[in-house]
């Protein structure tokens, strides 16, 4: 009789025990739970910033060196045409200026063009610029034909480079774009 009435004190004490046991076990998993949400949503948060900012990065570097491109091109044409009227100092600063430019800016915005698989095509238009420069400077205007050949074919180099990497951003935009459905 007294085990009875042990077990019918013990008992409901064991219920609530184990009842405010697993509604803290509840809870926890819940706020466990909602921590994992969190942590996902900010996972693709930061996926899509970096992602955003990869698509910004290359076209600001594929609009920063098709800038300089077309600047050199300019220049270099300005100067073949002017060649015999302008001294050979003023013209071989400028050359100069010209060669620094390029450079810097490729050694600048290398690497976007390496990540996006178009290595070969802007370094093929800094060199073929950069030859111009060094023959012009060396040389002098020997064949000035030879120069406007190679100033367009750097022309069509610079299309291939801006079409591609144009593709690319545009799939990188559509990626991000079905990240967000």
């Amino acid at each position: 009789m007294e085990l009875l009435k042990v077990l019918s004190i013990v008992i409901p004490s064991l219920t609530t025990i184990f009842a405010i046991f697993y509604l803290r076990r509840s809870k926890l998993k819940i706020l466990r739970y909602k921590e994992d949400i969190t942590r996902a949503n900010e996972a693709r948060r930061a996926t899509t910033e970096l992602s955003t900012g990869n698509i910004d990065q290359l076209g600001d570097a594929l609009q920063q060196y098709t800038t300089v491109v077309q600047e050199t091109k300019d220049e270099l044409r300005a100067l073949i045409q002017l060649f015999d009227l302008t001294s050979k100092q003023k013209r071989n600063a400028e050359l100069e200026l010209l060669r620094r430019e390029l450079k810097t800016t490729y050694a600048s915005l290398r690497i976007h063009f390496d990540n996006a698989g178009f290595k070969d095509c802007a370094h093929f238009i800094k060199s073929d610029l950069l030859d111009i420069i060094i023959k012009l400077q060396k040389n002098g205007l020997d064949d000035p034909d030879r120069y406007q050949q190679t100033i367009d074919a750097v022309t069509i180099r610079q299309h291939e480079l801006r079409t591609g990497i144009n593709r690319i951003l545009l799939r990188m935009q559509g990626s991000l774009a079905q990240s967000y459905s």
